[in-house]
């Protein structure tokens, strides 16, 4: 079983001018088959930027969506399975050494995925 499968995140809340949406339980899928584009990491500042290339993701949650989109009323909540082919994530956070059950010292990325980490590949 790959360890990185699936993600699941509480909560995503995001807004466009006159649009909100929610999304809870979110349950992430084939994030292991994305492929690291690009990375950066700052060790004096611990600043690591990374762009993953995904082929596909399957994201399945709760939604609740109210406003206006392209002037039409919208609103609803309910399950949602999305697909996205093609799709990119940046990932920005910060290193935070600790030591494992090991005793030996690790580094983890102290970041969370929200939905500002999630941009359409141009």
């Amino acid at each position: 079983m790959d360890l990185s499968e699936p993600i699941n995140v509480d909560h995503i809340k995001s807004s466009l001018i006159g649009f909100k949406y929610t999304l809870d339980d979110v349950t992430l899928k084939n994030l292991s088959k994305c492929a690291l584009k690009s990375s950066s990491i700052n060790l004096n500042s611990k600043d690591i930027n990374m762009y993953l290339d995904c082929p596909l993701l399957t994201l399945f949650a709760k939604y609740n969506v109210t406003g206006i989109l392209i002037a039409l009323p919208l609103e609803g909540q309910g399950d949602v399975n999305i697909v996205l082919r093609d799709y990119g994530i940046s990932l920005v956070g910060k290193l935070q050494e600790f030591v494992g059950k090991d005793g030996q010292q690790h580094v983890k990325v102290n970041r969370r995925l929200t939905s500002e980490d999630l941009s359409f590949i141009a």
